[in-house]
């Protein structure tokens, strides 16, 4: 069973000693050049991206494209890798042409009410029936898939 009181103790302490070591019983997590911290460190550039989307979205904003993009700009230079930007262009793309449509399939992907592969499967079916209503990607196959969305 998932103890969420211990995972959140463990997170709280993780933000505490975010660029330090763990003190007392954890301080078996000594910082070397093979260490987690080590590695947090040189990944830290993902928590900027986490904590800039966090405080630029908006769902009521006026302008939701201007919005997204912005509230992802920390994140381009790895959702553009490979196959994972697919998701946020495609996104980027429907809320170009009705950014309505776009803030919809969101704001479903992140209701937490809802099962998270129930909330998966919808993001990628309603990403596909609205490129299909777009003209440019009439003919292009959506690569939406279960990897894209959890990048």
């Amino acid at each position: 069973m998932f103890n969420k009181t211990r995972l959140a103790e463990l997170v709280a302490l993780y933000k505490k000693y975010f660029n330090k070591d763990f003190p007392g019983k954890y301080s078996r997590f000594k910082r070397d050049q093979n260490s987690i911290f080590n590695h947090f460190t040189c990944e830290r550039y993902k928590w900027v991206a986490v904590k800039n989307f966090q405080d630029t979205w908006d769902e009521n904003a006026t302008d939701f494209t201007a919005m997204f993009q912005v509230a992802l700009s920390k994140a381009v230079q790895w959702l553009d890798m490979h196959r994972y930007g697919w998701a946020y262009t495609q996104i980027l793309t429907i809320s170009q042409y009705d950014s309505s449509i776009a803030k919809k399939i969101l704001l479903n992907l992140f209701n937490e009410h809802t099962n998270i592969f129930e909330r998966m499967h919808k993001f990628i079916t309603e990403v596909k029936e609205s490129l299909l209503k777009i003209k440019s990607y009439a003919n292009n196959a959506s690569y939406t898939n279960s990897m894209t969305i959890r990048s």
